[in-house]
């Protein structure tokens, strides 16, 4: 189980308790608003986080990269990703 820092159309950061070795395959369930997305991604890179505050989430962090992902699932990505851009910028969607 880890914790995603952020997210992108291409991978995601994510905090961890324990490190992973570069290229390690790993399958991951990204829980969007929307939908589930299951897919597969490989660690690109993977640091101890050095302050206090971040280590209590987690104390390595991993760079992943999604190589596998279904087109349904990359469009709920990116959508997910605007709509978090829009939010930040304008404030909630109002009905």
């Amino acid at each position: 189980m880890a914790e995603t820092v952020n997210v992108s159309c291409g991978g995601a950061l994510c905090r961890l308790d324990r490190p992973l070795r570069p290229m390690t395959k790993v399958a991951v369930a990204l829980a969007l608003p929307t939908r589930l997305v299951r897919c597969t991604a490989a660690v690109v890179r993977c640091r101890v986080v050095r302050r206090a505050e971040a280590r209590a989430r987690g104390r390595y962090q991993l760079a992943l990269f999604f190589t596998g992902v279904s087109r349904q699932d990359h469009r709920a990505i990116a959508e997910f990703i605007l709509e978090s851009m829009l939010t930040h910028t304008h404030g909630p969607r109002r009905s």
